[in-house]
């Protein structure tokens, strides 16, 4: 544990911190453990590293020169709570209860100069730690694995963007998998309204980032979309990308720099990085173009929704549903078949990508999440929760 963590054995809102999950630029994943039941918890407390200090009493204060930062965050906190909140009520009325993959807020509150949000634990690892414990026993992802985590990502990237929220930090690290195999979005501390701009709006992760989400004055790249759902796309393609191929692409910021200086974009399509890679694999041919069009460079050349990318996987992903429906069996991470999907073509068949994205209008579909997301960058109660 850092000095900047709250120390074992410190009591709040009823439970007892039992050690730290994780830390990130905008603050730091408790385990803890309730007084009472007995039962395990995630708390989230606001601690950006660059801008706070701990001080007397635990005490959460900005560093010199930094209030107006401190506070900026701050207040997107709370405002990420609201809308979380809203998210997950909206998911659990809509399945009458508790909706499969849908992570139990317990409350949000102030102490200590800061704001704290409580948690179901999820029990599991992130995409990342997981791909290494998997490599070592099988030598790619199975199709069917990757089609459900491709799966359970637009569904819950859809939820949150009918809320017009931009998750904006999609990646291994911020996905989780459960111990029964279920995929869960976490970590909404980069995200923001769809069509607002802030000083906070520059986080992004650079290798999964979409271009859009670069500093315009360092790509001299002015993008008149601006972030929207294409950006999400983006990420979670680049994210399937690696699961296929085993390597990233060059990150946009990269690419764009090659096509400006060279006239040419160095993106691998992602059928030739797995040859590359020599990895022996059957992929369906539909799951590899949807990858290269969500990773095209330019926002206007991808999808413009969660909904549109689906059609693209041609029926190897059930369409985003219009209305609920009964829950899915999911395929899960840690029993995965080797099979996969119907109707595979070989990762080294050749399909020629088209020249021009289908311009599909946005139909709205609307759909229930079977595996949606966890929050570990904010809280989600408009009340507080008091010890």
């Amino acid at each position: 544990m850092t000095d900047d963590c709250l120390p074992n054995g410190t009591q709040i809102a009823g439970h007892v911190v039992s050690g730290m999950l994780g830390q990130g630029g905008f603050g730091i994943t408790y385990k803890t453990i309730s007084r009472e039941a007995r039962t395990l918890a995630a708390l989230k407390e606001y601690f950006p590293a660059d801008d706070a200090v701990r001080g007397p009493g635990l005490a959460v204060s900005p560093k010199k020169g930094r209030r107006d930062r401190f506070d900026m965050g701050y207040k997107a906190f709370l405002k990420e709570a609201q809308t979380l909140h809203m998210l997950t009520e909206r998911m659990k009325r809509a399945n009458s209860g508790r909706a499969q993959g849908l992570v139990q807020i317990i409350g949000a509150f102030e102490k200590h100069g800061t704001v704290y949000c409580l948690m179901e634990f999820i029990d599991g690892q992130s995409l990342d730690n997981h791909l290494a414990y998997f490599f070592q026993r099988r030598p790619h992802v199975p199709p069917d694995a990757v089609l459900e985590l491709a799966r359970a990502m637009l569904e819950a990237l859809a939820m949150v963007h009918r809320e017009e929220v931009l998750h904006r930090d999609v990646k291994p690290s911020n996905i989780m998998i459960r111990r029964d195999g279920q995929p869960v979005l976490i970590d909404f501390g980069a995200a923001r309204p769809m069509g607002r701009t802030s000083e906070l709006a520059s986080m992004y992760s650079r290798r999964y980032a979409a271009l859009e989400q670069f500093p315009a004055q360092r790509t001299g790249h002015s993008n008149a979309l601006g972030d929207g759902p294409w950006t999400d796309i983006f990420a979670l393609s680049v994210v399937l990308y690696e699961l296929v191929s085993q390597s990233l692409p060059t990150n946009a910021k990269g690419r764009w720099d090659a096509l400006r200086k060279a006239g040419q974009d160095p993106y691998v399509p992602v059928r030739d990085n797995i040859l590359r890679n020599r990895i022996i694999a059957s992929y369906p041919g539909p799951l590899l173009d949807a990858i290269d069009i969500g990773c095209k460079l330019f926002a206007e050349d991808r999808p413009r929704s969660v909904e549109e990318m689906s059609r693209h996987f041609e029926g190897l992903i059930e369409p985003i549903d219009p209305a609920p429906g009964p829950s899915r069996e999911t395929v899960s991470w840690s029993r995965t078949p080797e099979h996969s999907s119907p109707k595979p073509s070989p990762a080294t068949e050749k399909r020629p990508s088209p020249k021009h994205r289908s311009q599909s209008p946005h139909q709205g579909l609307q759909f229930i999440l079977a595996l949606i997301f966890a929050l570990a960058a904010g809280g989600v109660l408009y009340g507080y929760l008091t010890q």
